[in-house]
């Protein structure tokens, strides 16, 4: 059949009608399908195939011809095929490159040199994300852009650079290395990794070369020869000093409300300042939600939910999350093994084991009692369309209690620590022109550390308390102005005020009594201006230049802070980059000591103080080199840092008697490394290898005078994932290995006081970090399926089942010692094992 037809937007019915008539063909259909749309058809000499293929195309119907005559319409079981084109809204030019993903469905397509868009099968309900590195983000539903005929999309020039993506699923989906050197996590996307069952986001980062925990702890991350202490963590731009749950088993943020995650390794912006190695910027949603959307969940620890509400359509949003552990009334295999690990050589594991190692006696347990909890909440204000303000609440806590009494003695322990960090901020986005942009932010952070110890031994009472407070107040404003479209000027200033108290009290009661106090109470306010310089060309070179400049009320004098980030595309292949930085932070941890500790709170923050404690400052440059090619990326980077008035705990104090030892020393720290991450992509199947060879050495004059190796230095770190997703299945694999870390092998014991009836005895030890610890490793795996409810996948859940050391391997993380007073004086060996396997289950359903 030869068709020929020149339609303009003629009804439907009555172009089915004038095909009837024509050709000859009988259409079968209800009305209400065919209502309300229009044909535009301009075909010469078709056939009837052509004709109905492109009938599907405007009208979004699925058209059936069951004979040469016999034709059929109906609806596409509500599935619509969206489509657009995406305009500059100032010059009206056309935007290719730009991002269109849908939400839930998480597939991707891309605009054409037209600005051309088309998916295909989406349902309804979806909310559709556009993005490109130059503009404004957008969201949209299905339904607004499944009409007959594309509509056209403005978007309007963005005031703050969308650093290019230069490598994308680094490692696996959902990570990316941005072309100012940054890595950025994108939950949403994210694929599984290696023995999660949940996005744990400081969990995932440690699959990225240059960032481990030797003690596999999240709250212990050292990235590039850093301490934890000197890692930045931002909240949605609040800095929080809490961030793990179960002393450092998962981290105390919720993955699920998570947009983005931003990891500086080096070459972090001006913007940042206050610390000296890592920046881990989290950010939640920053957009009023479209529709009511949420989710329910829970593992083998916590069950948590969240939802997100649209009060006010395109004004006003809602977001609430909550999480809490279950397992203070459900202990699951998941928690004994969390345990184990956590509580080892404490009173806490000995008490669970049913005898008391101290006293050699069996016991009841009166309580043992352990949880978690975070709490999030954000509203999003949007009152007209240059104006947007946003109001956060984060409330973490973790407590502790473990009562134990000895059945033979009059003897009981009572152990009660509690943590938390709670914040709250505010942020006003103004956009004063298409040029010029304004941030201001406000915030407020709680921490507190509380620890009891209650010993009662025979009408004998020691009650010890130990309190660390952080309070910090926080004023940011930036400006961002758009100087051309690849030039950009960032100026702001930082206001922080921070109040840090420490308290220790020792009470005694029995023959003697007796009260120790210790009370510590510091603040000191930073003031610090910043400007930075941003050009891009996209696909060819990246430059930031930056400057910080702080001064402190505790002294006179300003820190000047350089930054400096390149980045140049060499040719098709291959990318140059270059880093360097000057940084400082006026606020650290030190490890307190006492003998009735239990070791999960002997952390406490001090302030400097340009007196007994300097601030600390480092100096880093980075070089190195980037190729893509077929599916395989190689992303090296070399390193060196010094790091200046650093503080570390002497090891000779930690059994010594003698009360005038000095436990804190000060001195100097240089690490050189390199990181490399190998990997190829094909399809849906991602594997890399990440390597890091490092050595950070501290040089001690007051201790020793020779250098020796940093207490985290593991001089080789390798990581091997791989990652298969097939359609709604996902599985990843991986295996760690790295060296042993160092430790300071004790010698010998020698008494303090020999002619004493009751001599007191000190170990000997030899050079400090002079010993090595045997090599670490671990074999990981995962799995996940996701299904749905129906066709139009509003409601779809999730399984997965995560394995934590499978091979079982009992890998020593920390070594120690103490004197043995059983018979004769003797050095005890005391050794900290890892996780040993752990299984996990979850369930998560989303809507």
């Amino acid at each position: 059949m030869n068709i020929t037809i020149n339609s303009n937007n003629t009804p439907f019915k009555e172009f089915i009608e004038y095909l009837e008539k024509k050709y000859d063909l009988r259409f079968s259909y209800k009305d209400e399908a065919i209502n309300g749309k229009k044909i535009t058809l301009n075909i010469k000499n078709g056939d009837l195939k052509e004709l109905l293929n492109k009938l599907e195309e405007q009208t979004l119907l699925e058209i059936d011809l069951v004979s040469n005559r016999y034709i059929i319409i109906k609806q596409k079981n509500n599935a619509l095929t969206i489509c657009g084109y995406l305009y500059d809204k100032g010059t009206n030019q056309a935007i290719a490159d730009a991002t269109i993903r849908l939400e839930t469905t998480k597939k991707v397509v891309y605009t054409n040199t037209e600005g051309y868009f088309r998916i295909e099968d989406v349902a309804p309900n979806e909310v559709i994300d556009i993005q490109h590195r130059s503009y404004i983000e957008q969201k949209t539903t299905a339904t607004s852009l499944a009409n007959t005929d594309c509509i056209k999309i403005a978007l309007e020039l963005s005031t703050t650079i969308l650093e290019e993506v230069v490598i994308q699923n680094y490692l696996t989906q959902g990570i990316s290395r941005k072309s100012n050197g940054s890595i950025l996590i994108t939950q949403s996307k994210l694929n599984l990794l290696p023995g999660l069952t949940d996005p744990d986001v400081l969990e995932s980062i440690q699959w990225i070369p240059g960032v481990m925990s030797t003690s596999e702890s999240v709250s212990e991350l050292n990235i590039r020869g850093g301490k934890s202490d000197q890692n930045l963590i931002l909240w949605d731009g609040m800095n929080v000093y809490l961030s793990d749950h179960f002393y450092g088993m998962l981290s105390a943020f919720n993955p699920y409300i998570i947009k983005k995650t931003t990891l500086f390794r080096n070459g972090a912006s001006a913007q940042y300042g206050n610390r000296i190695s890592g920046v881990i910027d989290i950010q939640t949603e920053n957009e009023i939600p479209q529709k009511i959307n949420g989710g329910l969940g829970f593992n083998m620890i916590h069950a948590d939910g969240y939802i997100a509400l649209p009060i006010v359509k395109d004004k006003l949003g809602v977001i609430v999350s909550a999480r809490r552990s279950f397992t203070d009334v459900v202990p699951t295999f998941t928690y004994k093994s969390f345990s184990e690990k956590v509580f080892q050589n404490t009173r806490i594991l000995s008490s669970k084991n049913g005898i008391n190692e101290e006293y050699d006696e069996e016991y009841t347990e009166l309580l043992n009692k352990f949880y978690f909890f975070d709490f999030h909440l954000k509203s999003i204000w949007k009152p007209s369309e240059s104006n947007k303000i946003t109001f956060n609440i984060l409330n973490i806590k973790n407590n502790l209690k473990n009562n134990v009494e000895i059945l033979q003695d009059t003897i009981s322990n009572r152990d009660e620590l509690k943590t938390k960090n709670e914040s709250i901020g505010a942020s006003w986005q103004k956009k004063w022109s298409n040029n010029l942009e304004q941030e201001t932010k406000i915030y407020f952070t709680d921490y507190g550390s509380e620890y009891i110890h209650d010993l009662k031994d025979d009408g004998y009472n020691t009650l010890l308390s130990k309190k660390n407070n952080v309070t910090e107040l926080g004023l940011h404003l930036t400006f961002n102005y758009n100087i051309k479209e690849e030039q950009f000027l960032i100026i702001g200033g930082q206001f922080n005020q921070n109040k840090v108290g420490y308290n220790l009290e020792e009470q005694f009661y029995g023959n003697s009594s007796g009260n120790n106090k210790i009370n510590d109470n510091s603040h000191s306010q930073i003031y610090s201006a910043f400007s930075e310089y941003k050009y891009t060309k996209e696909k060819n070179i990246f430059i930031n230049a930056g400057m910080r400049v702080s001064g402190y009320s505790f002294n006179t004098n300003f820190n000047f802070e350089p930054r400096l980030y390149i980045e140049k595309q060499l040719n098709s292949y291959f990318r140059a980059k270059l880093s360097g930085e000057i940084r400082s932070q006026a606020i650290s941890q030190f490890i307190e000591l006492n003998e009735d500790d239990l070791e999960m709170s002997n952390q406490i923050w001090v302030l400097s103080d340009n007196e007994n404690i300097p601030i600390v400052d480092s100096q880093q440059i980075g070089t190195g080199i980037l190729f893509s090619d077929s599916g395989w990326d190689i992303d090296l980077d070399i390193y060196y840092k010094k790091s200046n008035n650093i503080s570390i705990l002497n090891p000779k104090s930690l059994t010594a008697t003698d009360p005038e030892t000095i436990w804190y020393h000060f001195g100097s720290g240089i690490t050189q490394g390199m990181d490399v991450l190998i990997q190829k992509k094909y399809k849906n199947f991602n594997t890399g290898i990440g390597y890091t060879l490092s050595q950070t050495d501290y040089l001690f004059e007051s201790i020793q005078p020779e250098t020796f190796s940093a207490n985290t230095n593991a001089k080789h770190n390798f990581r091997w994932s791989t990652s298969h997703k097939w359609d709604d299945l996902e599985f990843s694999t991986g295996f760690i290995w790295r060296s042993g870390i160092p430790y300071t092998q004790a010698i010998g014991i020698t008494s303090t006081n020999p002619n004493d009836p009751d001599p007191l005895y000190d170990i000997e030890y030899g050079n400090i970090n002079e010993s090595i610890l045997p090599n670490y490793y671990r074999l990981d795996c995962s799995a996940s399926y996701r299904f749905y409810y129906s066709a139009e996948k509003k409601m779809r859940s999730r399984i997965g089942l995560s394995f934590l050391n499978i091979l079982n391997h009992k890998n020593t993380i920390n070594r120690s010692y103490k004197i043995n007073y059983d018979s004769e004086p003797d050095i005890e060996t005391i050794d900290k094992l890892s996780l040993g396997f752990t299984a996990n289950l979850v369930f998560r359903l989303e809507w």
